[in-house]
C-alpha cells in the first residue's frame, strides 16, 4: 500500500510540476530567436545570459545593423518618395517568409498577407527543449538567413533544406526573427488554414486535408495599431480547372499593393 501511495504521490508532483511549468509568450520566443533580450519575467530571461545565446545575439546584431544600413534604410527612403497612396493591404507571393521587405516596402499596411511552398512548421516552445537543441535551433536560423541577409532573397532550395532540420522548423521561426528584428510586439499567434472556398479556418488543417496551410499573427509597433500578418504554404501554380484557394481568399480582402521580388 506504501508503494502505491509513494508512486501516486510522486505522479502528483511530477503533474503540478508541469502545470506550473512557465510558458514563454510569443514575443519573448520571437525576441529570443532573434538575439534580442526577452522581458525580465520571461522564463527565457536567464537562458539568454548563456554563452552560446549570446555568441548568437552578437551575430545578429552585426549582421541586421549591415542590413539596416546597406539595404533595408535605402528601401524604406525609396518607399517613402516613391510609394505615397500605400494601401491597408499588401500581398507578396512567392517570396517565402520575407517579411523583413514587405515591412521595408510598405510599412503602413495593416494586413499582410505572404505566400511561398515552404511549410509553416509549429508554433515553438523554447522552454521545453533540452540545451543543446536550442544552441542547435539558433544555428539553423542563422543558417536559413545566410542569403536574404547577403544577396537580398531566399534560395528556395537552401530553404527546404534548412527549415527542416532541427526542433524549431518552419518558417514560423523565421517570421518571428523579422518581426523581432523589425521592432514589432508579437500579441497572439495562431496556426490557420484554408478551405476549398478560400474561408480561413482554425487549425492547422492536417485533417481534413486543406489547400493551404498558414499561420495568422497579430502585431504591433510598440503602442500602434495591431496588425495582422498571414503566411500561406500553398502551389500557385496556374492549372486549368483548378480554383486556388489563396486567390479566393485574397480576393476577399480587397484591393491592396502586391510586390514580388523573387524569382526561378
Amino acid at each position: 500500500v506504501f508503494s502505491v501511495i509513494f508512486v501516486a504521490s510522486l505522479a502528483l508532483a511530477t503533474s503540478v510540476r508541469a502545470q506550473d511549468s512557465p510558458i514563454a509568450s510569443a514575443d519573448d520566443t520571437a525576441r529570443f530567436l532573434a538575439g534580442m533580450q526577452p522581458s525580465a519575467n520571461s522564463p527565457l530571461a536567464q537562458l539568454a545570459q548563456d554563452p552560446n545565446v549570446k555568441q548568437h545575439a552578437s551575430y545578429f546584431d552585426t549582421t541586421f545593423g549591415n542590413v539596416e544600413k546597406n539595404q533595408l534604410s535605402k528601401v524604406r527612403a525609396w518607399s517613402a518618395a516613391n510609394l505615397n497612396a500605400p494601401k491597408p493591404v499588401m500581398f507578396y507571393m512567392f517570396g517565402g517568409p520575407d517579411f523583413l521587405y514587405a515591412n521595408a516596402f510598405f510599412p503602413n499596411a495593416m494586413t499582410y498577407v505572404l505566400g511561398g511552398l515552404e511549410p509553416v512548421g509549429q508554433i515553438p516552445d523554447i522552454t521545453k527543449m533540452p540545451r543543446g537543441s536550442i544552441v542547435q535551433a539558433l544555428r539553423n536560423i542563422q543558417g536559413s538567413l545566410r542569403n536574404i541577409l547577403t544577396v537580398s532573397y531566399f534560395i528556395t532550395a537552401h530553404m527546404s533544406q534548412d527549415l527542416n532540420a532541427g526542433p524549431v522548423n518552419g518558417t514560423l521561426p523565421i517570421l518571428y526573427v523579422f518581426l523581432a528584428r523589425s521592432g514589432k510586439v508579437i500579441h497572439d499567434v495562431s496556426l490557420v488554414h484554408l478551405d476549398e472556398q478560400g474561408m480561413l479556418q482554425q487549425g492547422d488543417g492536417s485533417r481534413p486535408r486543406s489547400p493551404a496551410r498558414g499561420v495568422k499573427i497579430i502585431f504591433s509597433e510598440n503602442d500602434g495599431p495591431q496588425k495582422t500578418l498571414y503566411y500561406f504554404s500553398t502551389n500557385l501554380a496556374d492549372e486549368r480547372g483548378k480554383d486556388i484557394a489563396l486567390l479566393k481568399f485574397i480576393k476577399s480582402l480587397g484591393q491592396g499593393d502586391s510586390l514580388v521580388k523573387s524569382a526561378s
